[in-house]
């Protein structure tokens, strides 16, 4: 059985001259004990692996998991490998005052709302999203600690409106149910065909990759697995493909000193402008601007301390 601990972090929310929110990247480079908060805490995790410990059980983390923690709920990161997170946290009044908006999405009272005492073992929501969706939550957490750090008029706002969406999606995933209009349209043949399809692409995204050779590789028309990839992932063949790219990048910018031509190249892109194209369309950023913003959170901000419970 582990042994419990508190871990708080002070912040100044200031509510209401301030959002509510607080984003921060945080390396975890030793073992995080159980601990719990005051406040909503939303977790990304970045890089790196870790075990997930709460009374759910033991999870891997892995790049892209996402957790979701109430006030008082505990948890603890052991093992880690080159762990980083981003972290939000949101007062327990922002969920508050936006409840008619979040109350639509029936999962949002058992994820965010429902009250926790100290005496129950509650486990903190884990969620894996799929590769195209990793990079659109990163983005989302990436966004907050631009707005944050740069402070610009309309900073509070903007914060507002970019927690309110990752809450909302986060719900809809935990309520979400695959429409059986979708997979009665997909053979299962078919469907693990396009999941052959997903992994070879995941492993060879930097490469030149024509569609015909994709079709081959899993013994499907180019017709046919253009038109079922899209229908069961969301993102046609080429979009995937650059998503993946960019979610490397986005990687090697935070976590590298390589130059941006390097990793245009070593991520699949021949040309450095239209490496620069594709980056900003998938991302909403310059690749020069990404890799500027938000990388270091003043560490000050926190304070740290163990307490038994």
């Amino acid at each position: 059985m582990l042994q419990q601990s508190t871990i708080l972090i002070r912040t100044q929310f200031n509510w209401p001259l301030s959002p509510g929110v607080f984003a921060f990247r945080f390396p975890t480079l030793v073992d995080m004990p159980p601990h719990d908060h005051l406040f909503l805490e939303l977790v990304y995790v970045e890089s790196g692996t870790a075990e997930h410990h709460c009374a759910g059980g033991v999870t891997q983390l892995q790049p892209g998991s996402i957790i979701v923690l109430r006030p008082h709920v505990w948890h603890a990161y052991l093992n880690p490998n080159k762990l980083v997170v981003l972290n939000c946290l949101i007062d327990p009044k922002f969920c508050q005052h936006f409840e008619p908006l979040l109350s639509a999405l029936p999962s949002t009272a058992q994820l965010y709302r429902n009250h926790v005492t100290y005496q129950q073992e509650v486990p903190s929501f884990h969620y894996q999203p799929p590769r195209t969706k990793r990079l659109y939550f990163q983005t989302l957490f990436d966004r907050m600690l631009d707005e944050q750090e740069r402070n610009k008029p309309g900073w509070q706002g903007a914060m507002t409106a970019i927690a309110l969406e990752l809450l909302i999606e986060l719900a809809r995933q935990c309520d979400y149910k695959p429409s059986p209009t979708t997979s009665n349209t997909i053979s299962r043949q078919t469907s693990s065909r396009i999941d052959t399809a997903v992994t070879y692409l995941e492993t060879h995204y930097h490469q030149q990759v024509s569609l015909d050779e994709l079709a081959l590789k899993v013994k499907l028309s180019p017709a046919h697995l253009s038109r079922t990839f899209k229908q069961k992932t969301g993102v046609g063949i080429i979009d995937y493909i650059h998503r993946l790219r960019c979610e490397e990048a986005c990687r090697m910018l935070r976590l590298t000193d390589h130059s941006i031509s390097r990793i245009a190249m070593d991520v699949g892109y021949d040309e450095l402008a239209y490496f620069s194209r594709c980056f900003r369309k998938q991302i909403g950023y310059a690749p020069r601007t990404y890799r500027q913003i938000g990388n270091d959170i003043d560490a000050s901000a926190f304070d740290f301390s163990n307490q038994q419970r």
